[in-house]
């Protein structure tokens, strides 16, 4: 036997499979690969839709990334299908497989994929504030929760937490949530100070500048008011006072 016919023995069924879907069905479209894993032809799916993940957008390169993955499956590569998963979540966070047609061990291979992501991409942010029952906010959106509240899937990094209450000042920090982990906030909430309420009348600035006027020109008129000149009153002018001697 030659050496080139005990390496063609030695190929596994996948390389088998890749190499007659390198030579017969390299120009496969994501339809005809789809097809190929209903109808069991798990490996010639594989070798087609590695290439067709790279070269699709949108949502053909999601589906072509989802049927990848179960086709790992299938063929018993759990962890490949492991990260296969992993490599659609890391482009489309928010994706998630139909439950009703990825079931048992091609769910599991999801779930795996969905914890690591999570753990490595997200934390939990705790808040409690003293009063407690405050109004929570962060980075600028009101949450449901009242303090103490411990929020889960936090993305990870930096954060603005705000605390409100009725008749308190607002108290804020910034906090970095770890990966898979928890940062823990502590506010204090200080009171307002009441508010002056409005001058009594008397006190007002104006009133006290007119009645300054105004006092000081009945003084005045007081000081001027006698003698003849004046045209104002007289001793000869007061009842049952004697009249000046005659010149």
């Amino acid at each position: 036997m030659s050496g080139k016919a005990r390496r063609a023995l030695l190929l596994t069924p996948i390389a088998w499979a890749m190499f007659a879907a390198a030579a017969f069905g390299a120009d496969a479209t994501l339809d005809e690969c789809i097809d190929w894993y209903w109808e069991g032809r798990f490996e010639e799916a594989i070798a087609r839709l590695e290439v067709l993940t790279s070269t699709l957008t949108g949502e053909e390169q999601i589906v072509a990334y989802e049927f990848l993955a179960r086709s790992h499956v299938r063929v018993g590569n759990q962890e490949t299908a492991s990260l296969t998963f992993r490599a659609l979540l890391d482009r489309w966070p928010d994706w998630r497989p139909d439950e009703k047609s990825v079931a048992g061990p091609e769910w599991d291979a999801f779930a795996e994929a969905l914890t690591k992501y999570e753990a490595e991409n997200f934390g939990i942010l705790e808040v409690r504030s003293t009063p407690a029952s405050a109004r929570l906010f962060i980075d600028g959106e009101p949450q449901s929760q009242l303090t103490p509240a411990a929020l889960p899937g936090v993305p990870v990094g930096p954060h603005t937490v705000v605390v409100e209450m009725e008749g308190y000042a607002p108290s804020d920090t910034v906090v970095s949530v770890p990966a898979g982990g928890t940062a823990v906030v502590d506010l204090s909430l200080e009171e307002k100070a009441e508010a002056a309420g409005p001058a009594p009348f008397w006190k007002k600035r104006w009133v006290q500048i007119a009645g300054g006027v105004w006092g000081a020109g009945l003084i005045i008129a007081i000081a001027s008011g006698g003698g003849d000149d004046g045209g104002g009153t007289t001793t000869g002018d007061l009842p049952d006072f004697p009249d000046p001697p005659s010149k």
